[in-house]
């Protein structure tokens, strides 16, 4: 019941993912922490280039690069305080811990994402 519960979190992640988007191979390596504070704007360009990175390499099957990415999305959503942006890279990593097999992990982060959906009134998140 909680594994279905979860993954019905995660549905519109995933149909965010089944949207293709064109990637540049620039955009496949891993990339590189900023060396200085980022400001609100810049953190949050980086933290959704990094969100969609991850979704990128999530729909390679690059499911280990991927939770990388989205972890970093996450400490710079975080670092400026946006609850969406967090929620996303919550339900990716959730996603990913999934196709990972680890189910404890995925409903974890699943429901983190979720607690901020509410939080936020994000009825699609």
């Amino acid at each position: 019941m909680a594994l279905r519960r979860a993954l019905l979190m995660l549905t519109p992640l995933l149909v965010l993912m089944a949207v293709p988007k064109p990637v540049a191979a620039a955009d496949l390596a891993v990339p590189l922490m900023l060396t200085q504070a980022p400001t609100n704007q810049e953190g949050k360009a980086e933290a959704n280039r990094l969100l969609q990175l991850g979704i990128q390499q999530f729909k390679t099957s690059r499911f280990e690069a991927a939770l990388q990415t989205w972890q970093q999305a996450l400490k710079l959503y975080q670092g400026i305080k946006e609850r969406q942006g967090e929620g996303r890279a919550l339900s990716g990593l959730g996603i990913a811990y999934y196709s990972l097999g680890n189910y404890a992990k995925a409903i974890e982060y699943a429901e983190q994402s979720l607690a901020i959906a509410r939080e936020i009134k994000d009825r699609r998140g």
